[in-house]
């Protein structure tokens, strides 16, 4: 991004107008923005509010001394004095050039009252700057120029940008606060799902599995004989005969059936085999609290031998998908 930097040139004027003209056109050749006394009037009081406006805008300050002290302001000191101190007192980077023989100066712009306050001057700028000497206009101007490429290198000001790009990255800000915003959202849904999942993994820590027993009151009707049994399994067995089956959604009938033709494949012909509905109950409650099964909560209807009844659906978690997976996968021989 390009930036144009905003310089304002101090110094006393009529004696040096060539020399401020010379630095002003160097100085905006390079692109950059000029401020200085043309604009104002220095003897006017109001004229320093706005002198100052302008060194709170400016991005360096460039002062130049030759053999005046400047017009007087009521507080004693030269405006141009006061307004080196006050670019100090902002910490705008001071930019500062003396003559280096005054000895050479005409006499028409050379100090005759104010000598005292000019040499105080000096030496307070010498004592604060490593400032730069010149003799004539065009070599102050080459030597403004260095010391401002320098610091523009070491010390980059603000500066000055196209609207257009200021908008642009007002865009990209914004754009960076809504991702920021989107992040910050995502953030606190995978912490709100982690957190469920702890409680769900505390909540199943006492929870029967895998080699632990479970028995299953199986009922068996044949013509007018009914027959009431309990088969003793495992969690595991469970799991593994079921898990399968749900891969996609299966009703609690289909889930019965499956179980039934893994717990008790030889049944006679002609019998009908029900698991007690309290032990189905225990099972989808148990696999629901350990996360690895969905209920559908809107059962869907179905028409059978003319009958039209709802039931209840399962289906496999993630987790539970991962579990079976883990479940059926072939382990790995212990012999060597």
């Amino acid at each position: 991004m390009q930036k144009r930097y905003l310089v304002f040139i101090s110094s006393t004027f009529a004696d040096l107008e060539d020399e401020r003209k010379t630095v002003m056109h160097a100085i905006q050749k390079t692109g950059y923005f000029v401020a200085g006394m043309e604009l104002f009037a220095s003897d006017d009081a109001d004229s320093w509010e706005v002198i100052k406006r302008a060194i709170d805008q400016s991005d360096y300050y460039v002062l130049v001394i030759a053999g005046r002290y400047g017009s007087i302001a009521p507080d004693g000191l030269s405006f141009t004095e006061k307004e080196y101190h006050y670019a100090r007192e902002k910490n705008i980077p001071v930019l500062a050039f003396v003559h280096a023989n005054r000895d050479v100066i005409p006499s028409g712009k050379v100090e005759k009252t104010h000598t005292s306050e000019l040499e105080k001057f000096i030496k307070l700028v010498n004592a604060n700057h490593n400032r730069t000497t010149w003799t004539t206009k065009d070599d102050l101007a080459t030597n403004v120029l260095a010391t401002l490429t320098q610091s523009a290198y070491l010390r980059p000001g603000i500066g000055w940008v196209r609207g257009g790009v200021e908008r642009e990255k007002e865009g990209l800000r914004q754009r960076l606060d809504d991702l920021q915003q989107r992040y910050e959202r995502v953030r606190e849904e995978r912490d709100a799902l982690h957190d469920e999942l702890s409680a769900y993994s505390a909540r199943g820590q006492d929870l029967a599995w895998a080699a632990d027993t479970l028995c299953l009151k199986i009922t068996e009707t044949r013509e007018d004989l009914v027959k009431t049994h309990t088969i003793e399994t495992t969690w595991e067995k469970v799991f593994k005969a079921l898990s399968p089956s749900l891969i996609g959604w299966q009703t609690t009938e289909t889930i019965e059936e499956r179980l039934l033709l893994e717990l008790a494949p030889s049944r006679p012909e002609g019998t009908r085999s029900r698991i007690n509905a309290d032990d189905i109950t225990l099972i989808r409650s148990q696999f629901a609290a350990k996360g690895l099964i969905d209920i559908d909560r809107e059962p869907k209807t179905h028409a059978l031998a003319g009958y039209v009844y709802q039931s209840e659906h399962w289906r496999l978690t993630s987790k539970g998908v991962y579990e079976m997976s883990v479940a059926l996968a072939q382990r790995r021989s212990s012999e060597k």
